[in-house]
């Protein structure tokens, strides 16, 4: 930093560079979880199974809360997994073509807690699989009313009601509105994968604006990335502001901005 400092007319000592991984880092785990999302990570247990505290924890975060909520209890349930794969097949073989009808049903993925990368896997499949985990929600809670009416009246009863899995529960479901904003979400993540991988130096070729330029971690492609996140929240804080519902959504993205500028 001296030497540089020296060149462009400034005391390198009162300087300091920032770690680009890091500020990246920052960023996108404001967009996901907000504030104080360090904070929130050190409450996580790391279990499998969720608490009923930790599930609670994680609704608050909004969409990509309720998301891993849901795919937790799909995971670590036999019923519900053979059910979801179930509901593929079914989707498989009503295919059009004998291409799509030789696809295998595929596996929701589980994020690592807070890691901005495994959310964004996370949510690219649920995203594909959109169609199947709302029939598989339907088809779940239609099976569990049946399993739980009164003989007597053919209803489900408040006592029962107060059993309800927590994945069938009115609070704990993705509205069309948590939908969008996952897929606004997945759209913003893919830019910071492709700033980190870029930054990587992994020698891939990517499509950009220029056309299609290899990633070979060069110390300019620093301020290129840098400059192409900033672009892209800068745009979504536009569309975030018509987003008053849910909340979560704006304040993410404009915390994530933030964080590229300020720290």
């Amino acid at each position: 930093m001296e030497v540089i400092g020296a060149e462009l007319g400034f005391d390198g000592r009162l300087r300091r560079g920032r770690c680009i991984g890091h500020t990246i880092n920052l960023s996108a785990k404001a967009l996901l979880f907000g504030k104080n999302a360090d904070a929130f990570e050190q409450q996580l247990s790391g279990a499998e199974a969720l608490s009923d505290t930790e599930y609670a924890r994680w609704r608050k975060k909004g969409p990509v809360g309720k998301l891993h909520n849901i795919v937790v209890d799909v995971r670590i349930s036999h019923r519900l997994i053979y059910l979801f794969k179930e509901v593929q097949r079914d989707e498989i073989d009503r295919a059009a073509t004998l291409k799509l009808r030789s696809k295998k049903p595929l596996k929701l993925i589980i994020d690592n807690d807070t890691r901005w990368l495994s959310q964004l896997y996370m949510i690219r499949r649920a995203l594909r699989l959109k169609p199947s985990i709302e029939l598989l929600l339907i088809k779940y809670k239609a099976q569990w009313e049946d399993e739980n009416r009164s003989k007597k009246t053919g209803q489900v009863t408040q006592a029962k009601l107060a059993k309800k899995p927590r994945i069938l529960r009115d609070e704990n479901q993705l509205t069309d509105k948590d939908w969008e904003v996952l897929y606004h979400l997945e759209a913003i993540l893919t830019v910071f994968e492709t700033v980190v991988k870029t930054l990587e130096g992994d020698g891939h070729m990517r499509r950009r604006k220029q056309g299609w330029t290899g990633s070979y971690g060069n110390i300019w492609d620093v301020v290129l990335g840098y400059e192409l996140l900033l672009n892209t929240l800068e745009e979504y804080k536009q569309l975030a502001a018509d987003f008053p519902d849910p909340e979560h959504f704006r304040i993410g993205i404009n915390l994530a901005w933030d964080r590229l500028v300020n720290k």
